[in-house]
């Protein structure tokens, strides 16, 4: 970056003053030679690329999710969720439903409640897909792509700070009544 004076007639809006705006920063467009720098081309890093956001040894992937299997569109990024899993059929020919990835970091969603409050839109036109990004080891986003692709998954929310949901059988047809 080479800081050049100019005449402040004309600075675009809202131009940078120093480097020390930089801060913490992460450009987030392209930039030509002798380009002036504008505060809106520069987004916090947690913010400008969740690249930043994935802790090490775990990988970013986003399911898509209704209101319904979404919690009500209550999850947020910085939430804990397990995810539970029905196929049909299950192991041994019969249908099952299990727990199967716990205590999950949520690292962003497509949308939140508090999004469509903000919005105005009301409940019934929030209905539909979004997408909500977790941070994964590799082996348990290869589980999840599976438990998408050949059955049904359904995310449970966790308390604030997370934490394990007791161990469970799972529950089969034979299993459920009792």
């Amino acid at each position: 970056i080479v800081a050049r004076k100019i005449p402040k007639k004309y600075a675009a809006e809202p131009a940078l003053s120093s480097t020390q705006q930089l801060k913490d920063k992460a450009l987030i467009v392209s930039l030509s030679e002798g380009e002036q720098l504008t505060q809106n081309k520069f987004q916090s890093r947690a913010d400008a690329e969740l690249s930043f956001r994935i802790p090490p040894g775990l990988v970013a992937i986003s399911i898509p999710v209704d209101e319904i299997v979404g919690v009500s569109n209550s999850i947020s990024p910085g939430d804990r969720i397990s995810v539970i899993a029905t196929f049909s059929p299950g192991s041994g020919g019969t249908d099952v439903t299990r727990i199967f990835l716990q205590n999950i970091e949520v690292l962003s969603t497509s949308a939140s409640s508090e999004d469509f409050r903000k919005s105005g839109l009301t409940q019934r036109s929030a209905l539909g897909k979004k997408t909500v990004t977790l941070a994964l080891a590799p082996t348990d986003a290869e589980k999840l792509v599976f438990a998408e692709e050949k059955g049904n998954v359904w995310l449970v929310l966790l308390p604030r700070g997370g934490g394990q949901v007791s161990p469970t059988p799972g529950q089969t047809l034979q299993t459920i009544f009792e």
